[in-house]
């Protein structure tokens, strides 16, 4: 897909206005720098030239001009707010995105340009379509929509990309390929869009209009092209409006997002309100279908969710919402004894205590649930039990439950001195294979460590169906000492993908990697940024950063200033968002914030909203996951110590740490915090319950573990309005227990302490 803004060269769109109270917020202390792979000064000057061009109306010029530029550099980042201050965070497309602004902007400020660029290049999109129709091939569509997005075709293009992206189920690419035909769908409530908030999908500004009166005081507004067009769509397209802005509300009914589809079938109500056509198998007036299948999606049945515990967070999107609600009232069925680690040399835990976990004691595993077996990576080994009784899977003899063992002695992996983060095991159940980090977990040595002593970490995949053999291709290990694996990797059919690291003696360099699961071959790997990080080179850093994937779609939180959407499929960088870093400066508590905790901490991705709280930012903040754009920051200032997003409920994003937060989803709103807040000063009282490991949300309700309870709470709604309050409580010190990371798979609930794997009945 191609990604957000409308790019008029070199005046280029700021991006949302709200990010500069976002990058206002962070620059009270150094902010270190990020640094991408940015195109030269030779194609900026090649890109100014072609505006010089165009404006002296040579035309063929001025578009060869930016084809050659695309052609040498289409693959590099370029900033869309460049000559900004740096304070605004700035925000980057790659060139050969930024080019296709460039050509569809023609349609308004040069048309006779247009004409000549479509003279080009329709002769190839139309081959590429009519094949691309004939034996439904998507990578031709999709080229198009690259490479000649303002051709002819474009438009047609997208409209059948998003046919088969309803098809299957992804309401995601579904709307942002509609959106991109006509601009109405991401215009604002005003017709030079200041009174607009730029980024914010189209449906929460119609939030806004409560009354005919409001209706009425922007219909001309609605009903005309936004000035300016700030989002990127195909000019001149002659495909029916209405019938456009219909399938927008079908996404919507299908997606069983009732408040959103009925904003927007009052607006396709209000602007075409006699409009005829097919949609949904039937043939009538579009708005009584969509009126009658959003009225009949209430009787829907839920499409039941799978029971497994796939991976970190429950599934790759980060987000598991287990339906069924948790009720223990016995002691453990069974618990096995766990790795301990501790982070008596970490040096932010020098510092300040940490969030939601204990020094001495870290909770450092986090199991998985497949076909009733749990898996658990302890980083030197991994193992397997019986869900049911806690009994190893495969081989009775071996009460360890070991089904993979690195060889490498759990001394050998101990670090000698001070060093940044902790150890973490995760896995990945994928198809009935299992793939994980094992070995060193150190992403990058100290200047004055030998590579050539030093254990290294790799990849491992077990075939599950041969208990536990090693897959062809396997293990895969980073091509030397500067390279290393960041953690578990994603699956998305026969591809791998995983965050890697490379060090220099300047900085890290954040990639994204992708090998094929047969073979172990590297497909592609991608450099997302670079930057300096807490270890400067002299403290080995122990680093976890792990991808969230979205139909096709990855996410990254490099931690590192940037966040990325990569395509799957290739490898090409969607979009780029960058954020102002905060320095942690060793020994000193105002610079090392709660924040410097986060390290689990992947994007959560929720109906379209990506929500990120990076290690080296203090805020938790929103970005539109189709283009990048940011939709909120929290501005409380009372939740940098969030290390774990646990998922969504209704239109509340449940957060935790030390407390327990619930946010609003789509504005950022912090509506609750649980217990109340106390001075965050390092000398004063930590909160009273504090939380202890990484909670859950299950059955509509919130599982939030603390050393002696597990708190419960539930949404109640009273005139019409709806507020969280404390349910009940599950006491686990009478179960000889104590607080930890919670999983549940049908009738157990897994409780994961600093030593020991609990099993809970859950009645």
């Amino acid at each position: 897909m191609v990604a957000c803004s409308l790019l008029a060269l070199c005046g280029l769109k700021m991006p949302p206005a709200n990010s500069q109270e976002l990058n206002r917020r962070t620059t009270s202390q150094s902010a270190p720098e990020v640094n991408l792979d940015q195109v030269g000064n030779i194609s900026l000057t090649l890109i100014h030239q072609a505006d010089r061009l165009l404006a002296d109306q040579q035309w063929d010029e001025a578009i060869e001009v930016v084809r050659g530029v695309v052609r040498t550099d289409g693959k590099r980042l370029i900033a869309v707010n460049a000559g900004k201050a740096k304070t605004e965070g700035p925000y980057y497309l790659t060139v050969q995105q930024y080019a296709q602004g460039w050509f569809a902007s023609l349609g308004q400020r040069a048309p006779e340009a247009l004409v000549r660029y479509r003279r080009q290049v329709d002769p190839l999109a139309r081959r590429w379509f009519i094949e691309a129709r004939k034996t439904g091939d998507r990578t031709l569509l999709q080229r198009i929509v690259d490479e000649l997005f303002a051709s002819s075709y474009g438009d047609d293009a997208l409209l059948l990309l998003g046919e088969y992206g309803l098809e299957e189920g992804d309401y995601t690419a579904a709307r942002f390929c509609w959106e991109q035909i006509f601009s109405q769908p991401r215009g604002g409530l005003a017709p030079d869009h200041q009174h607009a908030v730029h980024g914010r999908p189209f449906w929460m500004q119609l939030r806004l209009l409560n009354s005919n009166e409001a209706w009425a005081a922007v219909m001309p507004a609605l009903q005309a092209a936004p000035a300016g067009r700030p989002w990127l769509t195909c000019p001149n397209s002659d495909l029916e409006r209405a019938a456009i802005f219909a399938r927008l509300v079908l996404v919507s009914v299908m997606e069983r997002h009732e408040q959103r589809a009925r904003r927007e079938l009052e607006y396709l109500g209000r602007l075409y309100p006699g409009e005829q056509g097919r949609l949904a198998g039937r043939t009538g007036s579009y708005v009584k279908i969509l009126e009658d299948l959003l009225a009949r999606s209430a009787n829907w049945k839920q499409v039941a969710a799978s029971t497994d515990w796939s991976t970190f967070a429950g599934t790759v999107s980060r987000s598991a919402t287990p339906a069924r609600s948790i009720d223990i009232r016995h002691v453990p069925v069974w618990f096995q004894s766990l790795q301990h680690w501790t982070a008596e040399q970490e040096l932010m835990s020098l510092v300040r205590p940490r969030i939601a976990e204990d020094m001495q004691g870290l909770l450092s595993c986090f199991p998985v649930i497949h076909r009733q077996v749990v898996y658990v990576n302890e980083q030197t080994r991994i193992r397997a039990f019986q869900l049911q009784d806690g009994s190893p899977a495969w081989n009775p003899a071996d009460a360890t439950g070991t089904i993979f063992d690195s060889g490498i002695a759990r001394d050998q992996l101990l670090l000698e001195g001070k060093h940044f983060g902790v150890v973490r095991g995760t896995l990945t159940v994928h198809r009935n294979r299992l793939f994980a980090k094992v070995g060193s977990p150190v992403s990058v040595l100290s200047q004055r460590a030998d590579p050539l002593v030093h254990p290294t970490g790799y990849l491992v995949g077990l075939d599950l169906d041969a208990e536990g053999k090693l897959l062809p291709g396997f293990p895969l290990r980073p091509d030397g000492p500067d390279w290393a694996f960041e953690g578990a990797p994603v699956i998305d059919g026969n591809q791998l993908y995983v965050g890697m690291r490379r060090r220099d003696q300047v900085r890290s360099h954040a990639y994204l990697a992708c090998f094929e699961l047969d073979s172990g071959k590297l497909r592609w790997r991608v450099l997302i940024c670079s930057a300096e990080t807490p270890g400067q080179g002299q403290w080995p850093e122990i680093t976890h950063h792990l991808l969230t994937l979205d139909h096709g779609m990855l996410y990254y939180n490099t931690n590192a200033g940037a966040i990325a959407a990569v395509r799957a499929a290739d490898g090409d960088i969607r979009w780029l968002t960058t954020y102002p870093r905060r320095t942690f400066r060793a020994g000193a508590a105002e610079g090392a914030g709660r924040h410097f905790f986060r390290d689990l901490n992947p994007c959560l991705i929720h109906r379209g909203i990506l929500v990120v709280a990076p290690s080296d930012s203090q805020q938790v903040f929103a970005l539109e996951a189709a283009t990048g754009a940011l939709l909120w920051q929290e501005q409380s200032g009372k939740t940098d110590d969030i290390v774990h997003l646990l998922g969504v409920v209704g239109d509340d994003l449940v957060a935790s740490g030390d407390y327990l937060y619930w946010l609003d989803l789509y504005k950022g709103h912090l509506r609750r915090q649980f217990p109340d807040a106390v001075d965050n000063d390092l000398a004063a009282a930590r909160p009273d319950p504090r939380g202890l490991g990484r909670g859950l949300i299950a059955g509509g309700e919130v599982y939030w573990p603390t050393r002696e309870t597990i708190y419960v709470f539930r949404r109640e709604v009273a005139r019409d309005a709806a507020a969280w309050q404390l349910h009940r409580q599950i006491d686990l010190l009478p179960r000889g227990v104590s607080g930890g990371h919670l999983l549940i798979c049908n009738d157990r609930l897994l409780l994961v302490t600093a030593n020991r794997l609990f099993a809970f009945r859950n009645d």
